[in-house]
């Protein structure tokens, strides 16, 4: 497993520390972001298989209440060594992760900063299974506008996702509301042709394949398939009459 928030996840804004930061011989705006979040045992699973079972174990039926803002008990809401001092410090260092913070509208008005390294992390286990869970976002080259937005959030409740980058690690996650990609995209190139409209296509005279063409150019993929032959077609009639 690997340290994500792959669904808006509620969070404590707790501080925002703005910074310049060289790429080569000019300095570019950064940020350091710290975060909370609260919830059950499980999330330490993300940092390691076995951090829960060395901090945590199984238990009889818990008298603890259950929030509703918080997982529900874990099977394993009991600390194994109540004398470990906490919080505790976790030597994690994530580089290369995307994060997003809904603003309130969602989709562009989202604030999303890439290529992101999360590290810092504090863990304050308590007894019935809850973990607080506090870490450092650190981003380069943050534009203005987020900037600002980033400023009006400090010590509010936000919701985020934090995903992989295919720098990161190879994959390709696809975050909710993002811009699709800038990449290229081949044209649609319509129905595709019968044999023997190929055949046809092939030992037509030169007037009726132009007709042919102009007719495909207008019409593109819009028209359904059977209309686009048709057209076609009467088109082709019409050029051999006149060649």
């Amino acid at each position: 497993m690997h340290f994500a928030l792959e669904k808006f996840t509620a969070a404590l804004f707790r501080s925002l520390n703005v910074r310049a930061e060289m790429h080569g011989a000019d300095p570019v705006p950064a940020v350091d972001v710290g975060f909370r979040i609260i919830g059950s045992n499980n999330l330490l699973l993300m940092f390691d298989p076995g951090l829960k079972a060395a901090l945590y174990k199984k238990a009889g039926a818990s008298n603890e209440p259950e929030f509703d803002e918080v997982d529900p008990t874990s099977d394993m809401p009991e600390l194994r060594s109540p004398s470990i001092e906490m919080p505790i410090s976790l030597n994690k260092e994530y580089l290369g992760r995307i994060l997003v913070l809904d603003y309130g509208l969602g989709g562009k008005s989202n604030i999303e900063l890439a290529n992101c390294e999360i590290n810092n992390f504090r863990v304050d286990c308590q007894e019935g299974g809850t973990v607080q869970i506090d870490f450092r976002v650190q981003a380069a080259g943050v534009e203005e506008k987020a900037l600002g937005k980033l400023a009006a959030l400090v010590r509010h409740d936000v919701q985020i996702t934090i995903m992989s980058s295919p720098e990161a690690d190879g994959t390709q996650e696809q975050l909710p509301d993002t811009k699709p990609s800038n990449k290229s995209v081949a044209p649609d190139p319509g129905p595709p042709p019968e044999a023997g409209d190929i055949f046809a296509e092939t030992h037509a005279p030169a007037s009726v394949v132009a007709a042919r063409a102009v007719l495909k150019a207008k019409l593109g993929s819009k028209a359904p398939p059977k209309t686009l032959k048709a057209k076609m077609k009467v088109a082709a009639k019409k050029a051999a009459k006149k060649g």
